[in-house]
């Protein structure tokens, strides 16, 4: 039962039946009861009946009991039986069955069992009767009649009780309650039937929206397509879902958009490289005479394969990186001895720039993380502020302490980026130049920066304000702004790494 349809059925139905179930067994209850009671009572008028023929006459007791007027008691097929108690006397009478069947027996008469209840409330049971059938006898003790209060003496004579048992076969008890079970189980089944049906109507009916749904995005050949289709329609418990599904696609059209974006990016930083050796081969070529023009197509050619060593080594790192081959044991480490350490490689290339680079913040602040990690990831930071930054404008790295964590924020001013480049900078090879190697740098500083984040948990985020088009056409610089998130190194941490 895989599908929401198989699992919605089968409770469904079996709810719906358990509640039928329930609802059936307590109308057995009731409804048994109310046979048996009838059945029972009717035993009792005939007990009833029979007690009115009993009457006392002073120490006499007569029954004036006539089998004739009675002939269910006589002897037969299915007989019914009665038998008389009084009390201090033992039986009085019996019926004409039970004599026979004594008779039939071995010679011997039977008796019923002697229980009774009052008028009002008799007593009935189950027992087996004489035939060797099941029955049910009903029965009651009650006072005499009394016709006369003293005897022939003049003597008071004492009001005696009786006690009288009827019993008949049950088979016409047996049937109604079998009739009513057959019809109760019938209705059961035919109602069960009934809801399945219902439900399975309604269930598809349901499932219509999602059914549709499915079959849209069946059809959908790309995430684009799945976006554009129509959710309205979509069931309010399924919301969730839904949501969770569109953040899904967004994802994944904004991963397909850049690989595509990726493939054009690769294939423009590769042409350049591959037609500059072509160009330093044909010229070896036409002067394969002159051994000065080999050696500068020689080194030519070596300095373009050192350029594509660089970026392959910065892939490398990428893929090592969100692959977790990269991950490195946590230690302190002081974020200004890294800062100054990166600071101090990048000295030539700020002050050919005319760059200055300034580092403010909180001397006593200690960060844990991977230490080779950190300074790779500050380096590319910094090394791209310092290469991208408006000649003889100044770099700012300050480091602070924000909600538990240290930030060591990185702003530059420099030209060609505005907001709207803020979700690709981070991307392999994107540069708004159509060819990044021709703007000096591989554009992979701010993709290996974040593939170390991901890999040692750091979180880096990229803000760009400015950098519009003005009227006459030139643009104004923008700020760059890199924010590199790193877990402080606070007691509780310092104690857990001693451990």
């Amino acid at each position: 039962m895989r599908s929401v349809r198989s699992r919605l059925l089968v409770w469904l139905v079996l709810g719906q039946a358990a509640i039928l179930v329930v609802m059936n067994a307590v109308i057995w209850h009731f409804g048994s009861k109310i046979i048996r009671d009838g059945f029972d009572e009717h035993l009792a008028t005939d007990v009833r009946a029979i007690g009115t023929l009993l009457s006392q006459a002073g120490p006499d007791l007569e029954l004036e009991f006539s089998d004739e007027l009675m002939p269910q008691y006589l002897p037969g097929a299915s007989p019914a039986y009665f038998e008389v108690w009084v009390a201090g006397s033992g039986v009085l009478e019996r019926s004409l069955s039970l004599r026979s069947q004594g008779a039939v027996d071995g010679g011997g008469l039977i008796d019923l069992p002697r229980r009774g209840g009052t008028v009002m409330a008799p007593d009935a049971w189950d027992l087996e009767l004489p035939h060797g059938v099941s029955g049910r006898a009903v029965g009651i003790t009650f006072p005499i009649h009394e016709y006369a209060s003293v005897n022939a003496e003049g003597k008071s004579a004492p009001r005696a009780n009786a006690t009288i048992v009827t019993a008949i076969d049950r088979a016409p008890l047996d049937a109604q309650l079998n009739k009513l079970g057959i019809g109760l189980a019938t209705l059961d089944v035919a109602l069960i039937l009934v809801s399945a049906l219902l439900l399975f109507m309604g269930v598809d009916l349901g499932l219509k929206p999602m059914l549709s749904l499915a079959k849209d995005l069946e059809t959908a050949s790309t995430s684009e397509e799945a976006l554009e289709l129509s959710w309205a329609e979509v069931p309010r418990e399924m919301k969730p879902v839904k949501d969770a599904l569109l953040r899904l696609l967004e994802r994944v059209d904004e991963a397909f958009q850049r690989e595509k974006r990726l493939g054009g990016n690769i294939a423009h930083e590769l042409r350049t490289p591959i037609a500059e050796l072509r160009a330093a081969a044909d010229v070896a070529l036409m002067k394969s005479n002159s051994r000065s023009a080999l050696e500068d197509a020689v080194r030519t050619s070596r300095a373009i394969a050192e350029e594509m060593e660089t970026v392959v080594h910065a892939i490398l790192r990428i893929w090592r990186a969100r692959s977790g081959g990269a991950r490195e044991r946590l230690c302190i480490v002081d974020p200004f001895q890294v800062l100054d350490s990166c600071v101090a490689g990048l000295a030539s290339v700020a002050r050919d720039r005319r760059i200055a680079v300034r580092v403010s913040g909180d001397r006593a602040l200690q960060v844990l993380a991977p230490s080779h990690m950190l300074g790779l990831a500050l380096d590319n930071l910094i090394r791209n502020a310092v290469e991208h930054a408006v000649e003889g404008t100044e770099v700012e790295c300050s480091v602070e302490a924000v909600a538990g964590r240290v930030q060591v924020q990185v702003k530059n001013q420099q030209f060609g980026l505005s907001e709207a480049d803020g979700p690709f900078v981070r991307e392999p090879f994107w540069s708004r130049e159509l060819n990044v190697r021709q703007s000096g740098n591989t554009g992979l500083g701010l993709a290996l920066v974040d593939a170390l984040g991901e890999a040692c948990g750091f979180d880096l985020d990229v803000q760009i304000r400015g950098g519009e088009t003005l009227a006459e056409g030139a643009q104004a610089p923008g700020t760059f702004t890199a924010t590199l998130c790193v877990d402080l190194a606070t007691e509780s941490a310092l104690d857990s790494l001693a451990s």
